[in-house]
């Protein structure tokens, strides 16, 4: 089954209803794009009640402990705080009504949010999370993470290609091409970094991966199908239904993270083994 072009898909990311059935087509695609990585198992450990009104696009715990979030929709992209005793986001700064707010990660002296297609890459306070410098990049921004060893920001893009980017000043170092089994994977989402290695989704799939963001190698995937259906997360057709996409990893400790979804209305803490 081919899938579809790179333009057709960021469209896709901007309607929710038309997302909902594209998910339908994807997943099996995605099954098969995969299917060859190592299969790896995890336990859930957690589940917090979460708003759901909004359209998860990064997840990162704080160095404090707050779990940071950033979102996306024209006229609905913010960035805050998800406090997850309550379940509500503290917004900490709204962006324009004409950007399209992604993935986002903090380095030692900055929270760093990309946006969709606008090009823009915004230097935040890491207390306050106002907006210090703008930064411009060619192209689509989705998934964001923070590689300290190399004080490198890893940025994906939904072709195939992860781009390593300079934690200071956004340039662009190289890209790696993401594999499985020898096969280029697109699609790699919102991204974390850990012990040398990046956590990913994959979109429109149950999937998260593992890969070596040196060699862009998918080592293994975590699949959450199980999960998904257990909590009736599956896209919604329906009108006026929202599409509940797997979408949001954030690194606590060890082998423990928070994932969520784009219109999730949990987020769950998990042990990746």
């Amino acid at each position: 089954m081919e899938r579809n072009s790179s333009e057709e898909v960021s469209e896709m990311k901007k309607y929710p209803l038309v997302l909902g059935l594209l998910a339908l087509i994807s997943l099996g695609a995605s099954n098969q794009l995969v299917q060859a990585a190592h299969q790896a198992d995890y336990e859930v450990l957690a589940q917090y009640e979460r708003d759901d009104r909004w359209f998860t696009q990064g997840l990162e715990v704080s160095p404090e402990g707050q779990l940071l979030m950033s979102t996306g929709q024209y006229g609905d992209s913010v960035v805050g705080v998800l406090n997850l005793e309550t379940g509500q986001l503290e917004v900490k700064d709204r962006l324009d009504r004409q950007v399209f707010g992604e993935g986002l990660t903090q380095t030692p002296d900055a929270v760093w949010q990309i946006t969709y297609k606008e090009g823009l890459a915004y230097k935040r306070d890491p207390k306050t999370l106002a907006i210090l410098e703008t930064f411009h990049y060619e192209g689509e921004g989705w998934g964001l993470a923070y590689d300290a060893s190399r004080d490198s920001l890893w940025m994906t893009n939904g072709s195939t290609k992860l781009q390593e980017r300079d934690a200071k000043n956004f340039e662009l170092k190289r890209e790696v091409t993401v594999t499985d089994q020898g096969k280029p994977v697109k699609w790699l989402n919102e991204l974390e970094f850990v012990d040398g290695k990046l956590y990913g989704n994959i979109w429109q799939s149950p999937f998260i991966v593992k890969l070596d963001p040196e060699t862009g190698v998918i080592e293994s995937q975590y699949d959450f199908t199980s999960l998904i259906k257990e909590h009736k997360l599956e896209a919604q057709l329906t009108p006026g239904g929202k599409p509940d996409v797997l979408n949001g990893i954030a690194h606590i400790e060890g082998d423990r993270f928070y994932v969520t979804g784009k219109y999730y209305p949990y987020v769950f803490e998990v042990r990746l083994k």
